[in-house]
């Protein structure tokens, strides 16, 4: 994974930047595709090993939501047309959006967790003691 990461960003280096401006996703491949550029184009950057992992989990979450919805699309393939295409002109509209999303995901993730171990506490609290 590292290696595509690191080869899709090398690649940016050397593409002209595109002058039009980021556009809303039309659909919600398009804005997970999106942000599967942002996520992987960040991550190849990022020294800090924490901060690339949290960049990581952005790709992952993003070619999950693609594979999942629809699994026999080579998004490979989109992902490298994207990254030769429009891809640096949406950048920075992108990043925003991408970043701000994940962190709300990651907070929903946490608040979701911590009503799982609520009730799981609650449960063995309630459950017969042998």
């Amino acid at each position: 994974m590292r290696t595509v990461v690191l080869a899709l960003a090398a690649m940016l280096v050397a593409l002209p930047a595109a002058s039009r401006a980021a556009q809303a996703p039309s659909t919600a491949d398009t804005a997970d595709l999106q942000c599967l550029g942002v996520f992987m184009y960040l991550a190849g950057q990022e020294q800090d090993v924490e901060t690339r992992n949290w960049f990581n989990g952005g790709v992952k979450h993003h070619l999950g939501r693609l594979q999942g919805r629809t699994p026999d699309v080579d998004w490979l393939l989109r992902l490298t047309d994207y990254f030769v295409g429009p891809f640096r002109s949406e950048f920075e509209a992108n990043k925003d959006r991408c970043g701000n999303g994940q962190i709300a995901q990651d907070d929903a993730l946490q608040a979701w967790g911590d009503a799982f171990q609520a009730r799981v506490e609650a449960a063995a609290a309630a459950a017969p003691k042998p």
